[in-house]
């Protein structure tokens, strides 16, 4: 039962929420890259630049690989908002930059088993696709 409450907490936390992986660390300004990108994704005007909180996690690493950058909206609309325009990276000048939403362990269990589920179908030949509802991956098709 705890479990089970610590996870809404969790998720409430979270939904406000989304992540930036691939983002160099030049040691400019984070909060700059974040305003470049949100303006990049034309959602700078309904999300005013004072208004989110930005963090590294983990540590750094000796091969450079830049470590995630967790941005905090102020409200679920605002997050939401950013990852309906997230797909618009894929032009963004610097490549391989993407934004998924902050997931908690136990989303992030499942996402990757039905991920598994799905490559396991795909390779037995089997027709399905993936088809997001309410954010979470769903498989669709022949069973």
């Amino acid at each position: 039962m705890e479990d089970i409450i610590h996870e809404l907490e969790q998720r409430t936390t979270k939904k406000t929420n989304f992540m930036i992986f691939n983002m160099a660390e030049d040691g400019s300004n984070d909060s700059a890259k974040v305003a470049d990108i949100l303006a990049f994704l034309n959602v700078a005007p309904q999300i005013d630049n004072n208004n989110f909180k930005i963090l590294r996690l983990g540590r750094m690493a000796a091969g450079g690989k830049p470590r995630a950058l967790r941005v905090t909206l102020r409200t679920a609309d605002d997050m939401k908002l950013v990852l309906r325009c997230a797909n618009r990276m894929k032009a963004y000048p610097t490549p391989r930059i993407f934004i998924p939403r902050d997931l908690t362990p136990r989303q992030v269990e499942n996402k990757n088993r039905v991920l598994e589920k799905f490559r396991q179908r795909r390779g037995r030949g089997k027709e399905v696709s993936l088809k997001y509802i309410d954010d979470f991956p769903k498989i669709v098709g022949s069973q």
